[in-house]
C-alpha cells in the first residue's frame, strides 16, 4: 500500500497518529517505507494464534514489551533450557492464563532476540530486541552456516523495480528465487544480485531466478519472503 501511494505520488492525510503492524515480520526496509510515506509512527506487535497478543512496541521503540503476566515467553537455543540473551535462539511459551489447555514451553517456530537491558519508558516487564522472523526463515549456506531472510531484502531491494519475491531453499545446494517486478532489471542488475547471493551462499549453491506475474499468499493469508524446505532448524 505505501509503495503504490508512494509510485503514484499520492500523499495521504490519515492516520492521525499511528500505524500498528502485526502478523508478518516488520523489516527495516519496510519500516522506511511505511514511515516514510505516512509521515507516522510505527508500533510493531508480536503474536500466534495459539497466545494472542505475546508483545508489542511502545513509545520508545526499543524493543517489544512482552505481555505478562499473560505468557511466559523464553529464548532459548538448541532445545535447552538455558535462555540465551542478545542472541538468536528459539521462541517458547508457556501460558499462565490457559485453565482447560495450558501450552507449556510450546515451541512456536519463531526465532527472537531478548535483552536484559531495561526501557527507558520505564516499564519493568521482559524485552524482546527483535522478532527475526519464522525458524524455517533461515538459509543454509554451502559451508552450513545459518542466513537469515532479512537478508534477501537487502539484495533484492533494487530501487523499486523489485515488487514482491519468495526465496526457497528446495535442497541444500538449490536456491528457487521466484521474482515480481515493477520495472525491468538491467543485466548489470541482474548479474549483482546473482553474484551477491553466491558470495554469501557460496559459489556451488544453484540459483534458480524466476520472473513471475504474481506471488499468491499462502492459505493463511500471509506472504512468506524466504522458505527453507530442507532441514534448517536453528
Amino acid at each position: 500500500m505505501a509503495r503504490y501511494l508512494r509510485e503514484n505520488n499520492i500523499v495521504p492525510n490519515y492516520p492521525r497518529k499511528g500505524i500498528v503492524t502485526s502478523a508478518e515480520t516488520l523489516t527495516d526496509a519496510m519500516r522506511e517505507t511505511i514511515e516514510s510515506v505516512f509521515g507516522k509512527i510505527i508500533f510493531n506487535r508480536y503474536g500466534c494464534r495459539e497466545t494472542g497478543l505475546l508483545a508489542f512496541e511502545d513509545e520508545e521503540h526499543n524493543g517489544l514489551h512482552v505481555n505478562f503476566p499473560g505468557n511466559l515467553v523464553e529464548i532459548c537455543k538448541h532445545n535447552t533450557t538455558v535462555p540465551v540473551w542478545e542472541d538468536e535462539g528459539d521462541v517458547l511459551i508457556t501460558t499462565l492464563t490457559q485453565k482447560h489447555f495450558p501450552l507449556i514451553r510450546y515451541q512456536v517456530g519463531d526465532v527472537a532476540i531478548q535483552t536484559k537491558v531495561k526501557c527507558s519508558c520505564g516499564r519493568n516487564s521482559q524485552l524482546l530486541r527483535k522478532v527475526s522472523g519464522r525458524s524455517s526463515d533461515f538459509v543454509t549456506a554451502i559451508n552450513g552456516s545459518k542466513i537469515h531472510g532479512e537478508y534477501f531484502s537487502h539484495i533484492l531491494r533494487v530501487g523499486d523495480k523489485v515488487r514482491q519475491y519468495t526465496a526457497i531453499q528446495k535442497e541444500s545446494d538449490l536456491m528457487v528465487i521466484d521474482i515480481v517486478l515493477a520495472q525491468a532489471l538491467s543485466n548489470s542488475e541482474r548479474q549483482s544480485i546473482l553474484n551477491s547471493f553466491r558470495n554469501n551462499l557460496g559459489e556451488e549453491m544453484r540459483i534458480e531466478f524466476n520472473e513471475v506475474d504474481n506471488i499468491p499468499p499462502l492459505p493463511s493469508g500471509k506472504r512468506r519472503f524466504v522458505i527453507s524446505l530442507i532441514d534448517g532448524k536453528f
